[in-house]
This record gives C-alpha cells, sequence and structure tokens, in this order.
C-alpha cells in the first residue's frame, strides 16, 4: 500500500529531445544548403551580373559569410552552455566530500544552491539536483530526495541521458524505501529501459543492487537472494564499500527471512561484513523500512540506528 508523505506525480514522460542537438543539425543543414547552391552557381563565370548575383540577389561573398556565420552560431550556443565547467566541477567537490563525511543535511544545501547558481544551464543544473536528490536520501529524508530527484529526472534541454538515468534508479530506490512499490516498481522498469552510459557493466552491478532491494521492500527473499547470488561477482568488483554495505545488509536480512530455524546461521557471512558499518549507517535505509528496522535491531546495530 503506497504512503501518504510521498509526492505524487505522473507517469515518466519520454527522454526530452535535446534542443542543443536540434539546433545544431538545423544548421548544419542549412549551411550545407547554401554550400550547395554556391558550387551550383560558382561554376559559372564570374564577374559583375553574374548567375551567382542573378540567382540569389547577393554576390557569393556575403553567401559564404552567411555559411560561416551559420556555422559558427551553434558552435557558440554549445561553448556557452558549457562553460563554466570548471567553476561547477570544483563547487561540485565540496559537496561530494560533505556527502562522504557524512554531512548529508549540509550536502544538500550546497547543492541546492549549486542548481540554483547554475539554472540558466540544465547540464550543470540536472547534476547538482540529482546529487541534492542523492545526498536526501543517503541523509535518510526519502520524501524530500523525491522531490529533488525528479527536478533532476525532468530537467529539458542539453544532453542529460546519464543523469536522467541514474536518477531513475534513486527514484527506484527512494520510492521502495518509502513503501511505494507500485512507483519503485514503476522506476526500476523505467531504469531498465534506459541506455547506460559510461562503464556498461558498472551501470548494471548498481541496477541489480536496486533490483534486490525492491524485491526484499516486497517480501519476494527468494528472488532477492537469486539476483544478488548472480549478480555477486559485479557487486565486489564493482561497487564502493559503502553501496556494498546496503546489499551486504540486505542479503543477510532475504536469507535470514527465507531460512528455516535450522539454518539459522546462514547469513552470518553477510552479517559478518556488515559489523564494522559506522553508527547510523544504515538508518537511511530502516527509517521507513519497520521489518529492515527490527531485523538490524536484532544484529546489534538498532541502538546505533536509533541514536543516529
Amino acid at each position: 500500500m503506497a504512503e501518504d508523505w510521498l509526492p505524487h506525480e505522473p507517469p515518466s514522460s519520454p527522454p526530452p529531445k535535446s534542443s542543443a542537438k536540434k539546433t545544431i543539425t538545423i544548421w548544419l543543414i542549412l549551411i550545407v544548403m547554401f554550400m550547395a547552391l554556391y558550387k551550383m552557381f560558382d561554376s559559372a563565370p564570374h564577374g559583375r551580373g553574374t548567375v551567382v548575383e542573378a540567382a540569389s540577389g547577393y554576390p557569393w561573398w556575403w553567401i559564404l559569410i552567411a555559411g560561416v556565420i551559420g556555422l559558427a552560431l551553434p558552435i557558440i550556443f554549445v561553448m556557452v552552455m558549457f562553460r563554466g565547467g570548471e567553476k561547477f566541477n570544483g563547487a561540485q567537490r565540496i559537496g561530494l566530500e560533505a556527502i562522504t563525511r557524512g554531512q548529508y543535511a549540509k550536502a544538500a544545501e550546497m547543492f541546492e544552491a549549486l542548481a540554483k547558481q547554475f539554472r540558466t544551464k540544465p547540464n550543470f543544473a540536472a547534476v547538482a539536483r540529482y546529487n541534492q536528490g542523492y545526498a536526501l536520501l543517503v541523509g535518510g529524508d526519502s520524501a524530500a530526495a523525491v522531490g529533488a530527484l525528479l527536478a533532476a529526472e525532468r530537467m529539458p534541454k542539453v544532453a542529460l541521458g546519464g543523469v536522467r538515468r541514474m536518477a531513475a534508479g534513486q527514484l527506484a530506490r527512494a520510492f521502495a524505501l518509502g513503501g511505494d512499490l507500485e512507483k519503485a516498481t514503476r522506476w526500476l522498469e523505467e531504469l531498465r529501459k534506459r541506455p547506460t552510459s559510461g562503464d556498461p557493466v558498472y551501470c548494471q552491478a548498481l541496477l541489480d543492487a536496486i533490483d534486490g532491494l525492491v524485491l526484499c521492500r516486497q517480501g519476494k527473499f527468494v528472488e532477492a537472494v537469486k539476483v544478488y547470488e548472480h549478480a555477486w561477482p559485479l557487486f565486489e568488483a564493482y561497487l564502493p564499500i559503502h553501496q556494498m554495505r546496503e546489499v551486504w545488509l540486505l542479503r543477510a536480512y532475504a536469507t535470514t527471512m527465507m531460512s528455516s530455524v535450522r539454518d539459522v546461521g546462514a547469513a552470518e557471512p553477510w552479517l559478518r561484513m556488515i559489523r564494522s558499518t559506522p553508527a547510523g549507517g544504515f538508518a537511511w535505509l530502516t527509517a521507513r523500512w519497520p521489518e529492515l528496522a527490527t531485523f538490524t535491531t536484532t544484529h546489534g546495530h538498532g541502538a546505533a540506528e536509533a541514536a543516529a
């Protein structure tokens, strides 16, 4: 049953077409047309009153200048849109470091300010909104994370394919943690359909990790364990330690829930892995997941999560 605290949003729309690509394509077509006309008329003898001037109303050099301007405009447009990348990355680095130090509220505020600062450049603003949503999510505020992630996912213009794919994955995770399994499943399927960017094996590892989480939240523990068993080599090779803690915990949880009394120690290998997790390290996972909170309490993490 969906929980009321999550905002309602319409179904995911198709990826917005990049206006930058469309603009460049149109200008290139126009340039080719100009040059074709120029070449066609250039075959005639030059001189005052030639075919070029008679047919176009302009001398050949004017057509050439128009073609150069037409080529320069889209290039200048792209340069303006991507200018400031060094400044953005410098500011972003501080926010990402805050996340690694567990300063999630501070990081979320920084990325929100960064998104507003670069609001005229969607390619940068979308990354900032995504990072804001991620900081809110791992900080335990799944509901607020949904708003920021939807803002990143729906950001128009420019090449945002990679950001939109990552946002879809985090939306599936956020809705699953909040208990809205219908939306979690829909966003997981949306993630499967979207093209990968960067390392496809790493993208598959992230998808499998989110798939396992959604299955655990649905109570489909047998299916979740199968996903973890199949993807485990990818997890160990590609996922950083903070993401491995999530899959260690959830694999232990799923294994325990599907095991009989005689198999009480079946989850011990994964429980052993999570014992070095810092205090409060699982608070963001258990905040709206009572069954998982009970499981962490039973295995020695409950006091730390409650304090966090």
